[in-house]
């Protein structure tokens, strides 16, 4: 479920940067950012396996 890859550019910083890139990449803080969600995204999916509850 889910994209198996992702690609973004990447920066050490934007600032003093004119070319185009450098305003749609990521910075090494971003880049933290991202996997974190990618890792919090993981843990809210779940077991791939799901089963039945059993109720008492």
């Amino acid at each position: 479920m889910g994209a198996e890859i992702l690609e973004f550019h990447f920066t050490d910083a934007r600032e003093g940067k004119s070319f185009r890139d450098h305003k749609v990449s990521l910075t090494p803080h971003e880049v933290k950012e991202l996997i974190d969600e990618m890792k919090l995204i993981d843990c809210l999916k779940g077991e791939q396996l799901k089963n039945q509850l059993k109720l008492n």
